[in-house]
């Protein structure tokens, strides 16, 4: 009875050698699989800073070794003319001779003087104006009260050679945000209209995530409590930017836009370790936005 058994097994041996199952078979190439398709990632092109047109024809100044002395002014009539315009054109900024936005302020007689052919830029405390890189006049034009300088006493200085615009760093990639990348030329504190979304995106962060802000330890007037500092700054951003507005943190502060005219700063995080809430968490806005 064993014995047509074990013929069965020798056949069934024998057709699988007969099949190909021997190892001296050649084994079958792989399939190549099609090529992988990358798609680029399109960037968006940056946001021309205030007085591109006319700067750029007249190329950088030397930020080092320049000579300035006091002479005769040469732009003064045109820088006039600028401020005139903005306060024609933006009434609003103004409280009298009161500059209440002196972001859009220097915005605008940037702006004004570009129109002109003029190029312009300011330096955090001075306006700079050139027609070529054989100098520049400086101009101060806001006083620490936030007055208007006008005429010659807001002439400051001719500088040799131009001392502007040095190359400037590469832009603050945008990330999710839809709008291309800006750069601020100056900031100040002003009325905020974010102030409600940010504080509401904070609200949210709360509800949704008690691991990250215990609402039951309140200090004073201040938020709740941050028990982990890197979540909070994340939820936060995604919180905000669910409203429609891009976000950013630059380490310190929350920016916030909603289109490139401005951005405005908020700082949420007490040194102790709860939520800044109030007047008191806007730092500033600037004009343009500053990412």
């Amino acid at each position: 009875m064993r014995l047509p058994k074990l013929s069965a097994v020798l056949v069934l041996v024998a057709f699988s050698l007969a099949c190909g199952g021997g190892s001296n078979q050649t084994p079958a190439t792989p399939a190549t699989p099609p090529p992988t398709t990358i798609t680029p990632v399109t960037l968006a092109t940056p946001e021309p800073p205030p007085g591109a047109l006319s700067c750029g024809r007249i190329g950088n100044g030397v930020a080092t070794g320049e000579r300035c002395r006091v002479e005769a002014p040469t732009f003064l009539e045109e820088v006039g003319l600028a401020i005139d315009q903005v306060a024609n054109e933006k009434p609003q900024i103004f409280d009298g001779e009161r500059v209440l936005s002196t972001g859009q302020f220097y915005v605008g007689v940037i702006q004004n003087l570009d129109q002109k052919g003029i190029c312009a830029g300011f330096d955090g405390e001075e306006l700079q104006v050139k027609t070529s890189n054989d100098f520049n006049d400086q101009y101060h034009l806001v006083t620490s009260s936030f007055i208007v300088r006008r005429g010659r006493s807001s002439y400051m200085a001719t500088c040799y050679p131009a001392a502007f615009p040095s190359p400037l760093p590469p832009y603050i990639p945008a990330g999710s945000c839809s709008l291309a990348p800006s750069r601020e030329i100056t900031c100040g504190r002003e009325s905020s209209g974010y102030l409600d979304l940010v504080h509401a995106s904070v609200e949210d962060v709360a509800r949704a995530h008690p691991e990250v802000l215990d609402v039951r330890d309140q200090r004073g007037e201040n938020g709740y409590r941050i028990l982990d500092g890197a979540k909070f700054v994340q939820y936060t951003l995604e919180a905000i930017r669910s409203r429609g507005f891009c976000a950013r943190h630059d380490g310190e502060e929350f920016v916030v836009k909603k289109e490139n005219t401005f951005s405005e700063h908020f700082d949420l995080e007490l040194s102790e370790g709860y939520v800044r809430r109030g007047e008191g968490s806007y730092e500033s806005t600037c004009y343009p936005a500053a990412f």
